[in-house]
């Protein structure tokens, strides 16, 4: 993976990888381009709504004169990616999600855990934001707030799940030009964020940690290098460097993944 200081965090009693930077780099691997438009829709707050391409909604399709969509007009479930494929389909578009890549343990480095999930849309569709205002005289009445034209094909959604694994939040959608599997995202260099690597250009030496220990081990290339050392004995954090660990040494430590 790119060698960005962003990537790995080292300081004083933290030695993270940044998961967002993970996302970034895999997408750009996989050659998937942002999906504006889904993730516009997705994040909506107004309700959502599905129609086939060159069927635009309007508002009187919408209001009952209470300011209720009629029951023909079911507003989409976007609680999670599984129940708004299921939705779709029901109306005719046949989509579908699967779990892709799901963080359920603690052997990395990464500073929170992550979720990809695939949509597959096989037919285009138009996504349509809409809301219930209020008029001065007391009426409400329905107001088309945004339309989002959504092309077949493979969509790629990232989440960062933080506070203990209770909270999801969307980092991006990418539309994807082929299948994503577990196998393709595993074969990234430095996705699973399980070794970082530590490494003084002054001595040429170079240092191995995995599965999120502390502990750093001599790199096996590196032959005639014996010493290992823990991440807590670490000096002169700046940044995201350390003091080279051999005393006679005055190098700084650089941490790749």
């Amino acid at each position: 993976m790119s060698s960005e200081p962003s990537i790995v965090t080292a300081e004083a009693y933290c030695l993270t990888v940044a998961a967002t930077a993970t996302l970034d780099h895999a997408v750009h691997h996989l050659h998937a381009a942002p999906a504006e438009s889904l993730a516009e829709a997705w994040q909506h707050p107004a309700c959502l709504f599905a129609t086939p391409p060159g069927q635009a909604l309007t508002e009187n399709d919408l209001d009952t004169g209470g300011g209720r969509q009629p029951p023909s007009r079911h507003v989409l479930d976007r609680t999670g990616l599984h129940a708004f494929a299921r939705e779709l389909t029901a109306l005719g578009f046949h989509a579908g999600a699967e779990t892709v890549w799901d963080d359920t343990t603690g052997l990395s480095f990464l500073d929170d855990s992550r979720r990809l999930s695939l949509l597959t849309l096989s037919v285009p569709c138009t996504l349509t934001a809409a809301t219930v205002i209020d008029e001065d005289d007391g009426a409400s009445r329905a107001v088309i707030l945004d339309r989002y034209p959504i092309p077949a094909g493979r969509y790629l959604f990232c989440e960062i799940i933080t506070a203990a694994g209770t909270r999801a939040h969307l980092h991006g959608i990418w539309a994807c030009p082929g299948e994503i599997t577990v196998e393709a995202l595993a074969d990234i260099e430095g996705f699973d964020a399980w070794q970082i690597s530590a490494d003084c250009s002054s001595c040429n030496r170079s240092w191995i940690a995995c599965a999120g220990s502390w502990w750093f081990n001599p790199d096996p290339d590196d032959v005639g290098n014996d010493l290992e050392w823990h991440y807590e004995d670490a000096t002169g954090h700046r940044d995201n460097t350390i003091d080279c660990p051999i005393g006679w040494c005055p190098g700084r430590v650089v941490f790749t993944v």
